[in-house]
């Protein structure tokens, strides 16, 4: 197994309108780990993938993948590159609910 995390999160902090949604949050998946989140709505888990595949960014912490510092102009294309993406799923009830 590999003993660098293929994404590392450090530390990362958001607020929006002055309400913190992240606080200190520092997940870090190994290569060929597959990691899930889950949460509330208004819990902060879009806004945490959102930084980490580079499509917001933090007001704090840093992303890191295969142990660099993601500061590239397109940190979306260098999270592809290492493999980390996200997905949304939405669960319905019957029809009418």
């Amino acid at each position: 197994m590999a003993t660098t995390p293929a994404l590392e999160v450090r530390d990362l902090q958001e607020s929006f309108g002055g309400v913190p949604v992240l606080r200190w949050v520092s997940p870090s998946p190994f290569p060929g780990q597959v990691t899930g989140l889950a949460g509330e709505n208004g819990a902060g888990k879009s806004a945490l993938m959102k930084m980490a595949t580079g499509q917001l960014r933090q007001d704090g912490g840093a992303v890191l993948i295969d142990a660099e510092v993601v500061s590239h102009p397109d940190p979306l294309q260098e999270a592809g590159r290492c493999g980390c993406s996200s997905g949304t799923s939405a669960i319905s009830g019957p029809d009418g609910l």
